[in-house]
Formats: C-alpha cells, structure tokens, sequence
C-alpha cells in the first residue's frame, strides 16, 4: 500500500501551479466584480498584474514590490519587438494604473507570445502566458447572477 502511495506523493509535489489567481468579488446589487492576478515570485524586484472586471469596463494595474518615483518607464517585451511608456504612479509609488492603449497591447502581447518581460524602474517580471487564456475567458464572461438573495 505504502509502494502504491508513494508515486502519488511525488505526482503530487512535482506539479506546478499558475501564478494566476482568478475571483469573483460580490458586490451591491446585480453588479460583480471579477479580478485576476498574477503573482510575481520576486518579492523584492518583481512586478504584480491584475486585471479588474467591473460593470464599468476592465482596468488594468501594475503593484511594484519596490516603490518607484513621480513617472515610471515601462517596457513590454515580446517576440514582436519592446514597447516603451511612461505613466504616473500612484500616490505610494507601488501601483500604476495602464492607459486603454497600454492595456491592449499588454493584452495582445499575452495572448501571442511564449514569454513576456515587464520592466518599471528597475523592477521586472517575465511571465510564461500559458495559463492567461483561461484568465481571459473568465474575464470576458461575468458569473451567473441569480435573481434570488438569501438573507440568512
């Protein structure tokens, strides 16, 4: 029995997870807000993504673990070459909020490319985007809203 279980143990522990955090968060009324994050491995240099879905459209951020000043400059890099930005950072210096523009192209980017490197003032993060396809289409359909609210 032991022999039977070991093999399953060690299935177990050599699989990976995704750095891909998907939920729905409930919210007054009909409306619900859906958010997906990617969590950087870096805790010092590493750059978060999340994608927020609400009744208003989506709005996409990026969480330095090393806070930055006034602007930042951002690259994308991807297998169609580096796009360059500059945007303001959030009072903090941790949070950027990407214009429509950027958020389509970081958008576009991971859906065609293998990897993708994220640079903000010294922080950066390289993501494999195999599991942002599912993040995605989770995005682009909102959850089934039952008419009926239990009080209890």
């Amino acid at each position: 029995m032991r022999l039977l279980l070991l093999p399953l143990l060690l299935l177990a522990a050599c699989q990976t997870h995704s750095q891909w955090n998907y939920c729905n968060i409930p919210a007054k009324g009909k409306n619900v807000c859906t958010r997906a994050i990617y969590k950087s491995s870096d805790e010092v240099l590493g750059i978060d993504i999340e994608f927020l879905q609400t009744s208003k459209g989506l709005a996409t951020y990026l969480h330095m673990h090393t806070p930055a000043h006034e602007d930042a400059q951002i690259l994308f890099k991807g297998k169609q070459g580096t796009t360059s930005f500059t945007l303001p950072i959030h009072k903090g210096g941790d949070r950027i909020r990407l214009s429509k523009e950027m958020q389509g192209e970081l958008i576009a980017l991971l859906k065609d490319a293998e990897l993708i490197t994220i640079e903000v003032d010294g922080c950066s993060e390289t993501l494999k985007v195999a599991d942002f396809k599912k993040i995605l289409k989770k995005l682009g359909n909102p959850p089934f809203q039952s008419p009926f609210h239990l009080f209890f």
